[in-house]
């Protein structure tokens, strides 16, 4: 990893310097998706796929698409980090987020067992592609300051653990559809309360949010290398201070988004399962 403490390039800067901003209107936008019909449809997906009254939101792609957020996460890492000047020397957080990200590869393809049936909205689509092509951004440009070598372990076991536990809940979850594709998604069972699932009905997402959060913590201690600001000419010093200071702390800015975004579709989860066992809305 460079640790020359030069600026990154204009580039990466004027992209950088977006990402809080991108980050804030999408929670946002996640959080009112639980009241407003359009919103809620185009996040929706899969056994919570909800159709809106516009013709837009008939344009639906298979949830199978998925495994295309991880394989376009991979790409952009690899792009961005040789574009940085980062390869081979990638930090413990970098190579962690390589690891989520063939992880999940591998889990479209051999663990998650796609209903033909089950969709999302291309819009959605769209959104998942960008949310990877952007995200290795945030881990890009960081400096190797020494870390506390207790703080480092203990941010890294932490995150390979949750990295674990979200493997084997969908797993779990995997075991409750047919075999059989081409059945209707009636057969999905409720989850037994194994593991995580004796506390929550959505573990895996859970299990995200705090991966998330692991990462936040790791990269606070790796102070961001500072952006280029030959642009900003036009903006009082001040106000670009206080850009700065965003742009630097971009990774709370992400697991914000993250934890809106799973949090809502945990509750859309819990309200389809209470459809299914009443007693589970407690």
């Amino acid at each position: 990893m460079r640790d020359d403490g030069q600026p990154m390039t204009a580039a990466f800067s004027n992209v950088i310097v977006l990402l809080p901003l991108v980050y804030l209107v999408l929670s946002i936008a996640a959080i009112l998706s639980r009241k407003n019909s359009l919103l809620k449809s185009l996040a929706s997906h899969g056994k919570t796929r909800q159709m809106s009254s516009w013709s837009l939101v008939d344009f639906e792609v298979p949830k199978q698409f998925f495994t295309h957020f991880y394989i376009v996460g991979q790409c952009s890492a690899i792009g961005i980090f040789y574009l940085a000047g980062e390869v081979p020397f990638l930090s413990t957080s970098q190579w962690l987020l390589f690891i989520h990200l063939c992880r999940r590869t591998y889990e479209c393809w051999y663990v998650h067992r796609f209903l033909s049936q089950s969709k999302m909205h291309f819009l959605g689509y769209l959104l998942g592609i960008g949310h990877y092509t952007i995200l290795p951004l945030v881990f890009v440009g960081r400096t190797s300051q020494s870390v506390p070598l207790t703080i480092h372990a203990l941010c890294c076991a932490v995150n390979l653990w949750l990295q674990y536990e979200q493997y084997m809940h969908h797993k779990i979850l995997a075991a409750l559809r047919p075999f059989d594709h081409q059945q209707h998604s009636e057969a999905y069972r409720i989850p037994p309360r194994h593991r995580w699932f004796q506390w929550s009905l959505s573990p895996h997402y859970l299990a995200e949010i705090l991966l998330y959060a692991s990462w936040a913590v790791m990269l606070s201690f790796q102070p961001a290398r500072p952006l280029d600001w030959s642009w900003s000419g036009a903006f009082s010093a001040p106000l670009m201070r206080r850009i700065d200071l965003f742009a630097r702390q971009r990774q709370w800015f992400l697991f914000f988004w993250v934890m809106t975004n799973l949090s809502v579709s945990a509750l859309n989860n819990r309200d389809w399962y209470s459809k299914k066992r009443p007693e589970l809305s407690r």
